[in-house]
């Protein structure tokens, strides 16, 4: 299982490096890649592993790194990183199946409800509560991308709410 090896260098922040950011761009590149050309049946237990809680440990990983880039000085890679991360969160977060790596990254999927740990959407919440991330010239286009994954987890429950109310009146 190397993929969840590789996962968890997203979240890696080392301190004697020049730029750890770089170790974080390339396994988010290799995520990303895995992302789009896996079937996404087969994308989450490839990314996650074979473990009951492995998407909870990616979560928390890519989550980490949102949070690391959110105060970091270097705005050249981070830019990159965020946006690969955000684009990678709002690719398929309106897809209707449960099991997919949105969905496992937002905390939305049911199979790890039961425990909670930190995951992408208490991250982007976390951004969004930061005035000068949402008001920053550097930051705001990615403030505007939180604000449109918030938008469509929204959509998502209101259209579930909906599906459920149908089926009580009926």
């Amino acid at each position: 299982e190397i993929i969840p090896v590789i996962a968890q260098y997203i979240a890696y922040n080392g301190t004697s490096l020049h730029d750890s950011q770089e170790i974080a761009k390339a396994a988010m590149s290799l995520i990303l890649y895995l992302s789009q050309t896996v079937p996404h049946r087969d994308c989450l237990p490839a990314l996650c592993g074979h473990r009951s809680n492995g998407s909870r440990y990616l979560a928390d990983a890519i989550s980490k790194r949102m949070c690391f880039t959110s105060s970091s000085p270097s705005i050249t890679t981070e830019r990159d990183v965020r946006d690969v991360i955000l684009d990678l969160l709002l690719s398929n977060v309106g897809s209707a199946d449960d099991q997919n790596l949105s969905h496992a990254l937002l905390g939305l999927s049911g199979s790890d409800g039961a425990t909670r740990s930190k995951n992408c959407l208490d991250a982007v919440l976390d951004l969004l509560s930061n005035t000068d991330f949402v008001l920053n010239p550097q930051t705001s286009s990615y403030a505007a991308k939180c604000y449109e994954l918030i938008y469509r987890v929204c959509s998502i429950a209101n259209s579930v709410n909906q599906a459920s109310s149908r089926v009580w009146s009926a």
